[in-house]
């Protein structure tokens, strides 16, 4: 099945394997059924709609396909993985996130509020890691973070001066969480073995 575009060109919804099959063979026509007159959207939705009585789709596949059909709780965490500096589509930059499923689940059992909490944990603790963003890491915070809420005030690291990391907290009665005194305590460490490896 293919969808012709408005300039001229075709988009091939299902028979992608063997279309490649075909060239490879040396054919250069095939038969198929043309659609017209289809957005992008609706070829994305056709193609996740054909899919589920097929061959199964990958998670990525799917979330790719909801992304651009603009299905709701696709675009939001795709949103939220966006905003945390991270790539579940395959086609943003940052990090890119295997676990796609695990995104899924973790939005359908603990809400998008976790999720969120989770990748901004994971982007700023382990920045640019991948195991960070592996099923075991984000399940596991997402059950931890669910459980034992941290304090409503919202920490921003900003970039470390030479006094040390400077945290700034929107309430003016933060009590420094176990996570930020760790990170104040590992950046203080850093700090002075770069000072002691110049001297």
């Amino acid at each position: 099945m293919v969808s012709e575009r408005p300039d001229g060109r075709y988009a091939v919804i299902d028979g992608q394997h063997r279309m490649t099959a075909l060239r490879k063979m040396g054919y250069k026509y095939a038969r198929c059924s043309v659609v017209h007159g289809w957005t992008v959207q609706e070829e994305a939705m056709s193609f996740t709609h054909q899919h589920d009585n097929t061959t199964r789709l990958t998670a990525r596949d799917r979330f790719k396909s909801g992304v651009i059909a603009e299905e709701k709780t696709t675009t939001e965490i795709n949103h939220v993985v966006m905003k945390n500096g991270y790539s579940a589509d395959g086609c943003g930059h940052g990090t890119r996130i295997e676990a796609v499923a695990t995104l899924e689940r973790i939005k359908q059992l603990y809400g998008l509020d976790v999720l969120d909490r989770v990748l901004g944990v994971t982007s700023f603790t382990w920045p640019g890691n991948k195991k960070a963003v592996s099923r075991e890491m984000m399940v596991a915070l997402a059950e931890l973070l669910s459980r034992f809420r941290l304090p409503d005030a919202e920490v921003q690291a900003t970039s470390a001066n030479a006094q040390g990391l400077a945290v700034m907290v929107s309430s003016s009665e933060h009590h420094p969480t176990c996570f930020e005194r760790h990170s104040i305590r590992r950046e203080k460490c850093r700090r002075t073995r770069l000072t002691e490896e110049l001297q």
